[in-house]
């Protein structure tokens, strides 16, 4: 075997001490070096971890790699994770002045967040740590830091006592995020402005306050209170709890207004408004539809050409204006019921006919099953249909007859029906008492009418 002499014999370690090379400069051959000889290179070079099995090699070959022979080879730290947070939705960091604007571009936007009590709306994921690494010398190499999430709480939020990482509202509202990162549930949402093409429809768990108008063709809908500085057009107006208008709830008629409490309007032009319990109207309501399930209070507000229902109490200043079917009054629960006990009625009829049908065309399988031993595959499954609707229908006429029943018990309880008018009733406003029909035909002063065994009675205001 050939020998040669070797010139040089050195190592280097790449600049993250990674990677150690050995260097061979010599001329080309064979070389003997044993594996005690690149023990020592190594040593003399501090290179002590991650030797390669070539290190041992009898025979290295000179010049064959021009970066030299990879003689030993570190571990590279693992590298760990930051934390970070998972929000359960869609979160648009807020500045201090977009926090007073929420304005957006579009009709329709899903900007609000709606959640319920004890839904979890964040989840905060911990950092992982990474391993140590090690280099060709020996020295450990430390991963990069990581980074803990950091996630402050506001109101109406806390962290859930059995899962500590994990953030629930504590009611119902808007989650947002605010620029300092804070997180927390607006149970009002405040619309700084109009509801119109920059704030889109209005959906919302909690309650909504409007500062400007609610403009045409918008929906503001709230589980809780709605209340508008402005003017209402043609526009939805939903609401769980209270609705408050401030100004006009006005258009061509294709408003419409339904509080699931009291409702409250300055004044309305060609509207429909309907509450669960009161409707206050402040100044007048002209060509408006008007509903209230106890009473209708303006005692000094006009009313011309509207129609007016309430279960207890009508209360107006003036009601109509001496036009032929301009201005309808109905009040009492009890024509309101007969009308519900005639349309069960109906209802039952036609459930009737509906289990008479399907008794005779059960009658006539079980005819045609008997005369030929069986039925067809579509005989069967219209027999097995025709049954479940049979059990249906008992059910539906069951319920509607408890139905009926019901009605006929509130039928029979005494139900106040009056209306208060603190200046005129003109002439031709229709009126309907306890079921009651009467056309008033003279214009009455400050007066009060009631339903009393069966007729409408007029006393002068100053005897209520």
């Amino acid at each position: 075997m050939q020998e040669v002499t070797v010139l040089t014999a050195k190592v280097h370690i790449s600049e993250d001490g990674m990677k150690a090379f050995l260097h061979l400069c010599g001329e080309p051959g064979t070389l003997n070096l044993t594996g005690r000889d690149v023990a020592q290179i190594l040593q003399d070079h501090h290179v002590t971890y991650g030797i390669r099995e070539e290190a041992n090699r009898a025979e290295l070959q000179i010049g064959s790699t021009p970066e030299g022979f990879l003689i030993a080879e570190g571990t590279p730290p693992t590298q760990g994770r930051d934390g970070w947070i998972e929000y359960r939705f869609k979160p648009e960091v807020r500045t201090e002045a977009e926090k007073d604007s929420a304005k957006v571009d579009f009709h329709n936007l899903g900007w609000i967040h709606n959640v319920l009590k004890s839904e979890m709306i964040a989840e905060i994921h911990p950092a992982e740590h990474g391993a140590p690494g090690m280099t060709v010398t020996g020295k450990q190499v430390e991963p990069k830091p990581v980074k803990q999430p950091a996630l402050k709480t506001g109101k109406g939020v806390a962290f859930d006592a059995e899962h500590p990482n994990r953030v629930i509202a504590v009611e119902d509202g808007n989650a947002v995020v605010d620029v300092d990162g804070t997180v927390h549930v607006e149970t009002t949402i405040t619309i700084h402005g109009n509801v119109d093409y920059s704030t889109g429809d209005i959906d919302f768990v909690g309650s909504v306050l409007v500062t400007g108008d609610v403009k045409s063709d918008f929906a503001v809908k709230a589980k809780k209170t709605v209340e508008i500085n402005g003017n209402v057009e043609d526009a939805t107006i939903e609401a769980g709890g209270d609705v408050v208008i401030k100004n006009g709830f006005i258009g061509t008629g294709k408003g419409v207004l339904v509080s699931g409490g009291k409702a409250t309007i300055h004044h309305i032009l060609n509207q429909k408004v309907t509450a669960a319990t009161e409707v206050v109207v402040v100044r007048e309501a002209v060509c408006a539809k008007i509903s209230a399930a106890t009473r209708i209070v303006a005692p000094t507000a006009v009313f011309v050409g509207c129609t007016l229902e309430a279960g207890n109490e009508i209360e107006v200043c003036n009601l109509g204006n001496g036009e032929e079917g301009q201005s309808r009054a109905r009040v009492g629960r009890r024509g309101i019921i007969l009308e519900r006990i005639n349309q069960v009625e109906k209802e039952i009829a036609t459930s009737q006919k509906q289990a008479s049908d399907v008794k005779d065309t059960l009658y006539r399988l079980v005819r045609l099953q008997l005369d030929k031993g069986s039925l067809s595959p579509d005989q069967q499954a219209m027999n097995t249909k025709l049954r479940a609707a049979q059990v249906e229908l008992q059910k539906r006429l069951e319920q509607l007859l408890k139905n009926k029943e019901q009605l006929r018990l509130e039928l029979d309880k005494d139900s106040m029906a009056r209306i208060i008018v603190r200046d005129t009733l003109f002439p031709n406003v229709s009126l309907e008492m306890n079921g009651l029909r009467k056309l008033n035909h003279n214009a009455l002063k400050e007066v009060v009418l009631t339903e009393r065994g069966g007729k409408i009675e007029e006393k002068p205001l100053e005897e209520i």
